[in-house]
């Protein structure tokens, strides 16, 4: 019996390409196996798992994913109640599911991704998923590195994240000046009006004392030429307030004139009158002489 049939007996499923030039003994090739990534040696070999009720012969899976069901995602790592680990299974070609019920010896939520598991013959299938337990499981070990630091980085980048932009955490916090670089320390233990003048006594950084400086001057300048402008606004509202007064003052010299000789005309016509009871009298007094 060759290496490749002696792998097969236990559950391996490795391609032809594995051995080609590897004249390694059995045992160097098992564990050559565990720490290598089963998409690439492993040939397709897991069962159409909706038409079985339990395996018929051994199976060596690779883990792809954990979840346990029964935490939030942000805290699946609780121990504060009762776990129920959903797996993500492959063999390299495709992908099933699992779930331990009740416990699994060697394995917890902190496995890593890449960990090479036998699935016992006559394992239970049940509505999709295999049943995994110590009798019809084992966790043989290994470790990919490449799926292990992508498994730990994630996990790491999923915490800041929560942390950053989950719900009730802090605003963005924007400096202003190298005065807050460093926070102020309060003793809790004194009284509140003796750390308030601890924090008086201190002595302010000329360095943010100096960019406070330029920020108030800045807002100094802004106002000033805010000031002018409504200033010289005020002073052409003047300047038209008093040409809309000038009109009407030339409006009346104008009218003088015509003021004037309508009063000439009026007194020309007062006098007519006169001038022609005077003719009147002339001819009475010619008449009477003849």
């Amino acid at each position: 019996m060759n290496i490749k049939d002696q792998l097969n007996k236990l559950g391996w499923s490795v391609k032809m390409e594995f051995f080609e030039g590897n004249q390694q003994s059995f045992e160097f090739l098992k564990k050559q196996l565990l720490d290598s990534d089963i998409r690439y040696t492993g040939e397709k070999c897991l069962p159409e798992i909706t038409k079985l009720d339990q395996t018929t012969k051994p199976y060596i899976i690779q883990l792809h994913k954990t979840r346990n069901v029964t935490a939030p995602k942000d805290n699946e790592g609780s121990s504060n109640r009762p776990h129920l680990y959903r797996l993500t299974i492959t063999d390299g070609h495709v992908f099933q599911n699992a779930i331990v019920l009740p416990s699994l010896r060697n394995f917890n939520f902190d496995t890593p991704p890449g960990v090479k598991i036998l699935l016992k013959q006559k394992t239970k299938v049940l509505n999709g998923f295999y049943i995994l337990n110590d009798q019809t499981c084992e966790v043989l070990g290994g470790t990919v590195t490449e799926l292990v630091h992508k498994w730990k980085l994630n996990k790491l980048m999923g915490k800041h994240v929560r942390t950053l932009i989950g719900e009730g955490a802090p605003p963005p916090w924007v400096p202003f000046g190298t005065g807050n670089a460093s926070a102020t320390k309060v003793d809790t233990s004194k009284r509140s009006m003796d750390v308030a003048k601890m924090q008086q006594n201190t002595e302010e950084d000329p360095e943010f004392v100096r960019q406070r400086r330029a920020a108030i001057d800045n807002l100094l300048t802004g106002q000033k030429s805010k000031t002018q402008t409504l200033a010289q606004q005020n002073v052409m509202n003047g300047r038209n307030v008093a040409k809309c007064f000038e009109q009407p003052s030339q409006r009346v010299v104008t009218e003088r004139p015509k003021t004037a000789s309508a009063a000439l005309s009026s007194s020309t016509a007062s006098n007519k009158p006169s001038n022609m009871a005077a003719s009147v009298e002339a001819i009475k007094a010619n008449s009477r002489c003849k």
